[in-house]
């Protein structure tokens, strides 16, 4: 939902909008604009709010200009279009949720607070006829000093209330905006200027001799709106022209709406360009005053008044702009600006609203997309950028992609949700567009690049390497790869071996390469030798049965190149000597599934001699491994292929426990060999595991030396920290 915007609708007037039938708003133009902006448009009332799920059950403008209802999260950001009356529940909660920007959401303005606002402003003080509260007192003061008055409610639009007095010898001649007349004698003038402050609080105003075509007087209504930039813009000025002797040129009390240049002409001013310039230039900054005293503003109505003399007034200021005035001069490019401007100022306050560190680049961290980031089966590039995500947003914002994402802290959580497999890459790309961000980091599938430089041909792109499957065939043919890794601006390794490993391969892209080592959660991955978690260790083995018992753990996915075959067949001939020793096998043949494989189940038949001292545990979700690495005493990871990393390691590292590992890829940068474990060549290994085993399970203080050695390693060089700062110096000078 990163890219959608809500339009707040009067409930009054909705279904009018969804027909296509409303003079006052547009679904069509908003969806247009929005669509231009890279937005989605959700459009809605009160009356769909589902406030308890923070959901609405809003419409979305289809391709073919039908409608389709959607329940979906409430949109971060949200253009208001309503002007209650009276409090409506639902939109005060609406307003009290902090995640939520509802621009233009104080738009009853109070015109005396209003005026306070602008009269300040030593500019626009000129430009503001004398103002007050009705009362007693200022009632006889501005009578002495005006032929002529405005009564106005305080809180009142359409020219709904407001009265002109006119002073004569013998009466007080008032006339109402819809056309009505009555003169009050001087005997019941007080009586008469009680009721009406009674009946509710009014302000009372300078009368301006306005400009007239023939005896219709001419007022403007100038739409200011803020824009692309968050600045305030002119998106239209229209002439209203008043019933003749009117008192007001409101389209609710009988005005008519005009073009704004012919009008001028008519009213016989030669020389319109100095006033519209003027005109603009004080609203603007009228608009800016105004932002001080009510914080959110963002689509202004100002009614623009031009006296005899050419002077110019600011009449009154309304808080939502109608546009019905444009639409009826048809002056169709104003009115669709009206339109516009909003989406792009909701665009602008997405971009902010994602970017706390705007001295810092943006990072899009990319998943593939196979597995789920936050919930059962992600894998380790999935975990690696879950975990990088939440640590780098400390310092950048981060945007993180992919299926399945919880929310996590700063993190903006961008998920993807294609309806089909394919369609995970289209989807991912249009989203890039969206976010523009100052980086994209794709995890591990190099190909993506030349589909990313479409959307986003400015952006950095960063690829980080877990392994090199993807370098190869089925994945890759070697064409691909010569032509796409050289359009990444930098390639990060997980290893110092996959940066050798590229640099020979492609010797002119060195410079391009660096390697970071990954990590693991430090607290998460609380170490054995912790007084309260030996105390918890103590409990959970008792609850497993394995008090009193060495327990030796694997944890991976089953499969022949993680070499589980040869720890079953190690085990089968330690436990002759050490009877009491319990093999754990933790994982399964892919990611989340517990699917039987033949190899699996041919290990699974040659370890039932041993019955439960070889134990088969599924897979197992990420945060709940903590405490089955701290039930174990010996981590083994007998990996037979090329290991680019081995997230395994630094896991059990942290826990504690010694590593007894294979000398293959990148597992010698983690596990040092004689100091927290044991490093075996891929040849032979059946036969150094048993000797390796059998050593170790003679010398229970050594394993407890070596153990204290790798938590000492892993918070020296592995935690998640050390990898995100690393990465804010290579992304800040990237």
């Amino acid at each position: 939902m990163a890219n959608t915007v809500g339009v707040l609708i009067s409930r009054h007037i909705f279904p009018s909008c969804l027909r296509g039938r409303s003079p006052y708003e547009s679904f069509a133009l908003y969806s247009l604009y929005a669509k231009q902006e890279g937005l989605r448009v959700i459009f809605f009332t009160i009356d769909h709010l589902l406030m308890p799920r923070f959901l609405v059950q809003g419409y979305e403008q289809k391709d073919d200009g039908s409608f389709v209802q959607r329940t979906v999260p409430i949109p971060r950001v949200i253009h208001n279009r309503i002007k209650p009356s009276a409090p409506l529940p639902e939109f005060k909660q609406l307003k009290n949720i902090p995640e939520i920007t509802l621009f233009n959401r104080d738009n009853r303005l109070d015109k005396w607070k209003v005026y306070q606002a602008l009269v300040s402003d030593r500019v626009l003080h000129p430009y503001l006829p004398e103002t007050c509260l009705l009362n007693g007192k200022s009632f006889e003061e501005m009578k002495d000093r005006y032929p002529a008055l405005y009564l106005k409610p305080r809180d009142k639009s359409l020219g709904m209330g407001v009265r002109r007095l006119d002073f004569t010898d013998s009466a007080i001649e008032v006339a109402h905006a819809m056309g009505q007349r009555e003169s009050i004698a001087p005997g019941q003038q007080n009586g008469w200027l009680q009721k009406c402050i009674r009946r509710e609080p009014m302000l009372i105003q300078q009368s301006i001799d306005l400009i007239k075509q023939g005896q219709q007087p001419i007022d403007f209504r100038v739409a200011v709106q803020r824009g692309r930039n968050g600045e305030w813009k002119i998106s239209g000025i229209v002439a209203r022209v008043g019933p003749a002797g009117g008192i007001a040129t409101n389209v609710a009390v009988g005005g008519r709406a005009r073009q704004l240049m012919p009008t001028l002409e008519n009213a016989g001013i030669t020389k319109p360009e100095p006033l519209i310039k003027e005109i603009g230039r004080i609203v603007l900054r009228a608009a800016d005053c105004l932002q001080k005293t009510y914080p959110g503003l963002a689509d202004l109505g100002f009614d623009i008044a031009v006296d005899q003399t050419d002077r110019v007034w600011i009449i009154e200021v309304n808080g939502r702009d109608l546009r019905i005035t444009f639409r009826q001069a048809q002056d169709w490019e104003a009115w669709r600006r009206t339109f516009a401007t909003p989406m792009e100022y909701a665009g602008y306050l997405l971009k902010k609203q994602m970017n706390p560190h705007p001295d810092k680049p943006t990072v899009a961290i990319v998943t593939p997309g196979n597995l789920p980031v936050s919930s059962n089966g992600s894998g380790s590039v999935e975990i690696s950028a879950r975990e990088i995500a939440k640590r780098v947003s400390k310092h950048h914002q981060v945007y993180l992609v992919g299926k399945e994402i919880t929310p996590m802290g700063k993190v903006h959580v961008v998920e993807a949700k294609p309806p089909s497999r394919g369609g995970y890459l289209n989807q991912v790309a249009g989203k890039l567009r969206l976010l523009d961000p100052d980086i994209i980091q794709v995890e591990n599938r190099p190909l993506w690049i030349e589909r990313f430089k479409r959307v986003a041909p400015r952006t950095k792109k960063v690829l980080f390497l877990h392994s090199e499957t993807f370098l190869q065939p089925p994945y890759a043919k070697p064409k691909q790869i010569k032509r796409t890794l050289p359009q990444y601006d930098l390639i990060l390794t997980n290893s110092k071996f996959m940066q050798h490993r590229l640099t020979r391969q492609f010797p002119k892209m060195a410079p391009k390469i660096k390697s970071v080592w990954l990590g693991v959660d430090l607290n998460h991955f609380a170490s054995i030798h912790d007084k309260a978690v030996r105390e918890q260790r103590l409990i959970n083995r008792k609850h497993h049965g394995l008090h009193g018992c060495p327990v030796i753990l694997f944890v991976g996915r089953i499969i022949p190149k993680k070499g589980v075959h040869h720890l079953i067949d190690a085990f089968l001939r330690v436990h002759s000597e050490y009877s009491n020793a319990i093999l754990i096998i933790v994982g399964s043949s892919y990611y989340g599934k517990n699917i039987e494989t033949p190899y699996v189940r041919n290990l699974k038949e040659k370890s039932k001699p041993l019955g439960t001292h070889i134990r088969w545990w599924p897979f197992t979700s990420h945060h709940q491994l903590p405490s089955i690495y701290q039930m174990a005493d010996i981590l083994v990871t007998p990996s037979i292929c090329k290991e680019a990393f081995g997230l395994v390691n630094v896991e059990g590292m942290a826990t504690g426990l010694p590593i007894l590992t294979t000398k293959t890829g990148g597992i010698s940068e983690v596990v040092v060999d004689g100091v927290n474990g044991r490093l075996l060549p891929v040849e032979g290994l059946t036969d150094g595991i048993v000797r390796v085993l059998s050593e170790w399970l003679r010398q229970p203080q050594r394993l407890k030396q070596m153990g204290i050695e790798s938590r000492r390693r892993a918070e020296a060089l592995f935690g998640w920290e050390r990898v995100a700062e690393d990465l804010s110096r290579i992304y800040q000078a990237l």
